[in-house]
Formats: structure tokens, C-alpha cells, sequence
């Protein structure tokens, strides 16, 4: 088992998936790309992305945002 699936074992959670998660699978396969890409982007403000995506109707927080990226994304 290499180092990456250590920290992924440890970090899974009781099984419920995220706020952000889920709400990428319901995404076209364009905006999901440009939505993975500004999240994938550390130097991008959670809290900005969160307000841009609730202009496009997806009601998500910046914390939900941060716990992704901190969570979701060794996955």
C-alpha cells in the first residue's frame, strides 16, 4: 500500500458524501472541468468560489469548500 492510500484510508469519512461532491456530479462535464479546476487551485479564496457558485445556484459555504479540498481531493 503506497503512502497516498494511507492518507486516503485515514481521511475517508462514515461514508456520506460532501456538499461539493455532490454537487459536481449533478454538473455538465465543462462547468464540473472549470469548477474542479478553480477549487484544485489553492491561490483561489474558498470563500469567492463560494459566492460565485451561489450566483450560479448551487447554495454551497466556504468551509464546505475547504473541507473538500482537504477531504475530498487525495481521493
Amino acid at each position: 500500500m503506497s503512502f497516498a492510500d494511507d492518507v486516503r484510508e485515514e481521511t475517508r469519512s462514515s461514508g456520506i458524501e460532501c456538499r461539493l461532491c455532490s454537487l459536481l456530479k449533478i454538473m455538465d462535464t465543462k462547468t464540473r472541468g472549470e469548477v474542479d479546476a478553480v477549487i484544485a487551485d489553492p491561490s483561489q479564496n474558498a470563500e469567492a468560489i463560494s459566492r460565485a457558485m451561489k450566483r450560479r445556484g448551487w447554495e454551497i459555504r466556504g468551509d464546505s469548500i475547504r473541507k473538500h479540498r482537504r477531504n475530498c481531493l487525495l481521493r
